[in-house]
C-alpha cells in the first residue's frame, strides 16, 4: 500500500512540475512583453523629465511597485516589481515597503502623490553611526517609519523621491510609480512640481493595466 502512496504521490509531484513549466514557456513572452511594455513608459517618463528639467538622464530612476498580499498572514506590502535606470548607480535598496514607510508607503498609504527633498536629511546623517538611542530621538519625518537599518541604507542615496498611486477603476492601489534623483546630482529640487506630478499620473495611467502582470 505504501508503494502505491509513494508512487501517486511522485506522480502528482512529477505532473504539477510539468504543467508549472509548460505555463512558464507558455506565459514567458506574454510577460516580456509586457515588461517591455512598462520599460518603455518608464524610459519615456525619464527621458522627459531629463529635458524639462535640464537634469543628466544618468541621475533619474523610476521603479514600479505592486501591492501583494501574503497567504498565510494576509498582510499586504509593496513589491518592487521593474526597475529602470541608465546605470547601475545607486543600487536598489532592500525594503519591506508598509503603508506610510517612506515617500512610496505615503503614497500607498493616502492615494495621493507624495514627495520628499531627502538632502537635508543627508546632511545631518550621512556617514554617521547612528545608533538606536538616536534613532529613536528622530523626528518621525526624519525617520519616515523606515528601520534604523533600512534609514542608514538609504540616506545617502536619493536627493529627491516622488511617487504617485497606480489607481484601479475602483479606486483601489494597485501599486506605486516612484521617480528618484541621485543624491550626487547637481543639487536643486527637480521633482518638486505639479508639472513633475502631472507627467508621473500619465506614465501610471499607461501601467495600470500590466501592473498585475509585471
Amino acid at each position: 500500500m505504501w508503494q502505491v502512496i509513494i508512487i501517486v504521490a511522485l506522480g502528482a509531484v512529477t505532473f504539477g512540475d510539468n504543467i508549472r513549466l509548460a505555463y512558464r514557456r507558455f506565459n514567458s513572452p506574454r510577460r516580456m512583453a509586457v515588461q517591455h511594455r512598462a520599460q518603455k513608459t518608464l524610459a519615456g517618463l525619464l527621458y522627459a523629465l531629463s529635458v524639462s528639467k535640464s537634469v543628466d538622464l544618468p541621475y533619474l530612476g523610476a521603479s514600479i511597485f505592486r501591492v501583494n498580499r501574503s497567504r498565510i498572514t494576509r498582510r499586504q506590502t509593496l513589491e518592487r516589481v521593474l526597475r529602470f535606470r541608465i546605470n547601475d548607480h545607486p543600487q536598489p535598496t532592500d525594503v519591506k515597503w508598509t503603508k506610510g514607510k517612506g515617500v512610496i508607503g505615503e503614497a500607498w498609504d493616502t492615494k495621493r502623490s507624495a514627495y520628499k527633498y531627502r538632502r537635508s536629511i543627508a546632511k545631518a546623517w550621512a556617514g554617521k553611526q547612528v545608533d538606536e538611542k538616536q534613532f529613536a530621538s528622530m523626528p518621525k519625518d526624519t525617520k519616515g517609519r523606515f528601520t534604523r537599518e533600512e534609514f542608514v541604507a538609504i540616506v545617502e542615496k536619493y536627493g529627491e523621491v516622488r511617487a504617485v498611486p497606480i489607481l484601479g477603476d475602483d479606486g483601489a492601489v494597485l501599486g506605486v510609480l516612484s521617480v528618484d534623483v541621485a543624491m550626487d546630482a547637481p543639487q536643486g529640487k527637480y521633482l518638486d512640481d505639479k508639472q513633475v506630478d502631472t507627467a508621473i499620473s500619465a506614465a501610471c495611467a499607461l501601467v495600470r493595466g500590466d501592473v498585475g502582470r509585471l
